[in-house]
């Protein structure tokens, strides 16, 4: 299911980010560009990839996750 960014006060927005413009759509993603809405978060423009299956979502997560257990143990 395709899943887009919701409206909070009338600006859209994922989580922390306020979405400014629909960078492009793949197979499994779409990409958007914006910034932190949050005091203290991350300065300037940030991509934001938004995939559209919560599987894949989650084994991309999962691999993240090995990897970075991977590095603590190296």
């Amino acid at each position: 299911m395709a899943r887009g960014p919701g409206l909070v006060d009338g600006v859209p927005r994922f989580g922390a980010f306020e979405v400014r413009t629909k960078l492009g759509s793949g197979g499994l993603a779409d990409v958007f560009g914006g910034e932190s809405a949050e005091e203290g978060g991350p300065e300037g423009p940030v991509a934001l990839k938004v995939l559209r299956d919560a599987r894949v979502a989650r084994a991309v997560i999962e691999r993240f996750e090995m990897a970075i257990v991977g590095l603590a143990l190296e």
